[in-house]
Formats: C-alpha cells, sequence, structure tokens
C-alpha cells in the first residue's frame, strides 16, 4: 500500500510533462511565447497555458520546417502569429485558428504544399504578405473583420471560389496572383482599393463585377486572365488604363447612370448595360396561363432573369441566363402567385 501514493504522484506529474517539452518559450511580463517546436509532429493542439503562463504568441518561424506537423489548432489566447511561424510545414493539411485570433504574420503559412483546409476565425483584421501562398487551399472564407489583403497572399493557391468581404480596404499587389483554378470572385461593396497584378493570371474568370466602391484600380490587377464579362457598377477608373492588359475576348460593361466612360478601356470595348423590362406593352402580363414580359436593350449584352417571393427577405432564384442578340427578348412562365422579377448581370 505504500507504494500506491508516490506511483499516482508520478503518473500525474508524468502526464503534462511531454506535452509541454514540445515547445521552446520565452515569458515576458508574464505572458509567454511560443518560440521553438520539438516535438514529434502529428496533431498539434497548442495549450492556452504552458507552466502556469498564458499563451499569447508565436514567435516568427517558431514552427518552421516542422515537416511531420499534420494538424495544428491554435487557441484564441494567441492574439499574435509571427513571421513564417509555420512556414515550410509541407505535412501540414489542416490549420484551426479559434476566435481571439487577431493578426496573421507575413508568410505565416508560406510552402505549406499540403494545406487544404484553414480556418481564419472573425477578429483576424489584417492577412499578412504571402500568408497562404503556395498552398493546396481550395476555398477560403475571409471573415467581414479582415481590412487588408496582403501582397501575395493566397498566390499560387488551388482556390476555386473567393468572396472579398466590404470591410476589405485593400487588396495588395499580386494577392491572388495566379489563381488559376479561379471560376467564382466576389468583390462586395466597400473594397476601395485592388492593387497591381492583384487578380493576375487568374485566367479560369469568366465574369466578374467591380462595385462602385472601388476608388483604385491599379494597373495589370486583372492581367492576362481574359475574363468574357467585366461588369462594373461605378464610374469609369481614372488612374490607370492598364488593369486588363492582355486580355483577349474581354467586354466590359458599365451602368448608364455613371460616367466616364468611352468606346473602350484598357484596349478592351465597352458597351452600356442596360436591360430594362417592358411593363407598357401588349407582351406584358398573363396569356394563357403564362406571365411574360419583354425586354430590351443594347444588343449582345449578357443578363441573367431572377425571381423570389419575399421582398422583405429576398431570396432570388435564376431562372435564365441568356444574351439580347437583337436588343430583345421574350420571358414567360406558368403563372404563379407572389412572384417578382429582376434582371442581374
Amino acid at each position: 500500500m505504500r507504494w500506491k501514493v508516490p506511483c499516482l504522484f508520478l503518473l500525474l506529474w508524468a502526464v503534462p510533462h511531454p506535452v509541454q517539452a514540445q515547445f521552446n518559450y520565452l515569458v515576458n511580463g508574464g505572458l509567454l511565447s511560443i518560440i521553438g517546436y520539438t516535438g514529434t509532429g502529428g496533431n498539434v493542439v497548442i495549450p492556452t497555458n504552458i507552466d502556469g503562463y498564458t499563451v499569447t504568441s508565436i514567435a516568427p518561424f517558431a514552427f518552421s520546417n516542422s515537416f511531420n506537423l499534420t494538424s495544428v489548432e491554435i487557441p484564441g489566447s494567441v492574439g499574435s502569429i509571427g513571421e513564417a511561424a509555420f512556414a515550410n510545414c509541407q505535412g501540414l493539411t489542416n490549420a484551426t485558428l479559434d476566435p481571439g485570433v487577431t493578426n496573421l504574420g507575413d508568410y505565416t503559412f508560406i510552402s505549406c504544399y499540403s494545406l487544404s483546409n484553414a480556418t481564419i476565425p472573425d477578429g483576424v483584421t489584417s492577412l499578412g504578405a504571402s500568408v497562404f501562398n503556395s498552398t493546396s487551399l481550395t476555398n477560403v472564407i475571409i471573415p467581414a473583420t479582415v481590412t487588408n489583403i496582403g501582397a501575395n497572399a493566397f498566390s499560387d493557391t488551388l482556390l476555386t471560389s473567393v468572396t472579398i468581404p466590404g470591410s476589405v480596404i485593400t487588396i495588395q499587389n499580386g494577392a491572388f496572383d495566379p489563381s488559376p483554378f479561379l471560376t467564382n470572385l466576389t468583390i462586395a461593396n466597400g473594397v476601395a482599393n485592388i492593387g497591381i497584378g492583384a487578380f493576375a493570371s487568374c485566367t479560369a474568370l469568366r465574369s466578374i463585377t467591380i462595385p462602385p466602391s472601388v476608388a483604385n484600380l491599379a494597373q495589370y490587377a486583372f492581367a492576362l486572365d481574359s475574363i468574357p464579362s467585366v461588369f462594373f457598377q461605378g464610374n469609369c477608373p481614372t488612374n490607370d488604363g492598364t488593369a486588363f492588359y492582355g486580355d483577349t475576348g474581354t467586354t466590359i460593361y458599365y451602368l448608364p447612370t455613371t460616367s466616364g466612360w468611352k468606346t473602350s478601356f484598357s484596349s478592351s470595348p465597352v458597351v452600356a448595360w442596360n436591360p430594362s423590362i417592358q411593363t407598357g406593352d401588349g407582351n406584358f402580363g398573363v396569356q394563357n396561363n403564362q406571365f411574360g414580359f419583354d425586354i430590351t436593350g443594347t444588343p449582345g449584352i449578357p443578363i441573367q432573369i431572377e425571381a423570389c417571393t419575399n421582398l422583405v427577405n429576398p431570396s432570388w432564384i435564376p431562372l435564365q441566363s441568356l444574351t439580347l442578340t437583337n436588343g430583345s427578348y421574350y420571358f414567360s412562365e406558368p403563372q404563379q402567385l407572389s412572384r417578382f422579377y429582376r434582371i442581374s448581370s
């Protein structure tokens, strides 16, 4: 019986010790920063406390070149992740950042070639330069707290869809250059600056919309993309005319209520996007249990007809995509109650 107490004591003492021994750290003012990793890899959950001190940061290069690291979870107590903290962790496939992390430094996950899933929490305000450069990300959710996307932040990834929230003020130079698999790009109203070559060599894009908030569209912003349809919701940019340098087959569409547009921009033809539902002619209304209407506009413009059943909280459903080949089109469908229609790009 005498041996049970010391054995239990040794067991309790020994369990946390190997976990803490994975990390080298420095303590300053009672706050702990992880400066190195000596573990064997695999799935690593960074603790919120080590030896009684709160883990508040991960220092530059702390986990870099940890080839056997396969996943990492970073607690919300870590406010800042330093430069190249996980650079070249070539076996890393998953990175989860808990709410509380606010800053991702430059090159945080650069050359993590296997990284296919990364969770960026609400509260992050800045994505550093090349933060996810040369990774295998196919999708990423950028939270509405981010105000800056750093230069080359998502260069050389496998991204297929990206939404830039309106909180972002600046998309820095080359942020998504190249993203050859990017087919769906949404830029929310609020984005003010799109940097040099920010979306260059995104050759899979078929259509984009530039919101009216964009005041600075830098040179080569969408160079070498050859996007068939580009829709501008605001006035013609005045700062540079090479945004679509090297693009072929691109047509730029603008709203008639905006100004500054000429017949071409950045060597691409410019066309007014002005479709209108005709409510005053004989084709508007119900005929043979079909509700229909004429749509007119500039010949050749692309349109999408959408419908919803509630204008208070609308959920618009695409009905038909087409081109106004001769400047007009008659749309009809079986008559339905409480159906609302609109035309979008």
